[in-house]
């Protein structure tokens, strides 16, 4: 379908799933952060965005596809067409955090230029660092906590050895 325009204050939530309040504190949350990722020896801005739907429209996917599958396609589309965070060498600077409420489905996307800082175990991990708020509809609540989540993580660096040994293990 069509791509709806990117969000002036960072947070699409069309359905109107959070209160003026909750979209005012979360956007400012992503504003005031003042995150950069060193790429090629200089500090580039992160750029962070949510979207939050009600449901996913699988009408307009394969028939055969999952809604997890349907939620990474979507938030990838959303993330590349607003073009959140800047375009460097390695890669993107942004990232975006998807929710569907429905689906009980919560995606993160970021550009190439975080892939090492957020990796896969530490997306994972802020996916269950926010389970207990999702699962009590709290949802403005676990999206600070994943952006706080994605910031601290970002302002940490790269995993350690020790972190990513921890992480193979599962210690």
């Amino acid at each position: 379908g069509d791509i709806p325009p990117p969000p002036s204050n960072g947070v699409f939530d069309p359905d109107g799933v959070l209160t003026d309040q909750q979209r005012e504190a979360i956007s400012q949350r992503m504003q005031d952060h003042g995150v950069s990722i060193p790429v090629s020896e200089k500090e580039i801005e992160v750029q962070l965005a949510v979207a939050v739907v009600d449901r996913i429209n699988m009408e307009v996917y394969p028939a055969n596809m999952e809604e997890d599958e349907a939620a990474e396609q979507l938030a990838r589309s959303l993330h590349d067409k607003w073009g959140i965070g800047y375009e460097t060498d390695s890669g993107g600077t942004g990232v975006l955090v998807f929710l569907s409420i429905y689906d009980r489905i919560v995606y993160i996307s970021r550009g190439g230029a975080l892939d090492r800082v957020l990796s896969d175990r530490r997306i994972d991990d802020i996916l269950h660092q926010i389970r207990p708020a999702m699962r009590q509809a709290k949802f403005a609540e676990g999206l600070m906590l994943a952006i706080d989540e994605v910031i601290m993580y970002i302002e940490k660096g790269e995993p350690t050895w020790k972190e990513t040994i921890m992480g193979v293990f599962q210690i």
